[in-house]
């Protein structure tokens, strides 16, 4: 069965593929690609130069758990994540794709938040900068990267899904100009950071 995100002002084709078995597989331009969640967290850095960051904490070493809360400072964003699947969400809220991987695990946690509608959470994304930090709380912790790119994509586009390596975190919104044609937004902007810190998080 073929997943499209169907975005609260436009389609985000993910051109994802849920298997009978519930795996879920991207598909790029070098064939379908199973995403799988990572269980295992994983240390932070253990200093980080020039940051004002403390080195990794004990809480790190806990079992991961889906994210709960989305915290960016820079651009006054604090929204509950919730799970994302074929449907986005609809209130001022993100989406946790699932497939995705959980914060703090070596992998790709990917995040996505409306640009315009009653659900914009994102409208401001665009003016982050490589050092803005990020925070994904995830049960009594918080997970917090440091943006590292910035780029706009073709819709169209699904590398940015696929998993990494190492500790990513991936936020989506749409971009462009509204197609009318095929009734989307003709790009994406993709925003990464990479994983710093983790430190108790106490709800608010």
């Amino acid at each position: 069965m073929v997943l499209v995100v169907l975005g609260a002002v436009g389609v985000l084709a993910f051109r994802e593929w849920r298997s009978p078995s519930g795996r879920i597989y991207v598909q790029t331009t070098n064939g379908r690609t199973q995403l799988q969640m990572p269980t295992a967290l994983v240390p932070v850095p253990t200093s980080l130069p020039g940051t004002g960051m403390p080195a990794d904490t004990p809480v790190s070493a806990k079992a991961p758990s889906p994210p709960s809360q989305l915290v960016i400072p820079r651009i006054g964003v604090n929204v509950e994540v919730f799970p994302m699947a074929d449907q986005p969400p609809t209130t001022a809220v993100v989406g946790w794709i699932l497939g995705s991987a959980m914060p703090g695990t070596a992998g790709n946690t990917v995040i996505y938040g409306a640009r315009a509608g009653a659900a914009a959470v994102f409208e401001h994304l665009d003016t982050l900068t490589a050092g803005d930090e990020v925070t994904v709380a995830a049960g009594s912790v918080a997970y917090v990267y440091r943006v590292t790119s910035l780029q706009e994509v073709p819709a169209d586009q699904t590398d940015m899904l696929l998993p990494t390596s190492t500790p990513t975190l991936t936020l989506l919104t749409d971009a462009g100009i509204w197609d009318t044609t095929a009734a989307r937004y003709t790009k994406r902007l993709v925003v990464r950071g990479t994983y710093v810190a983790a430190q108790p998080w106490s709800g608010k």
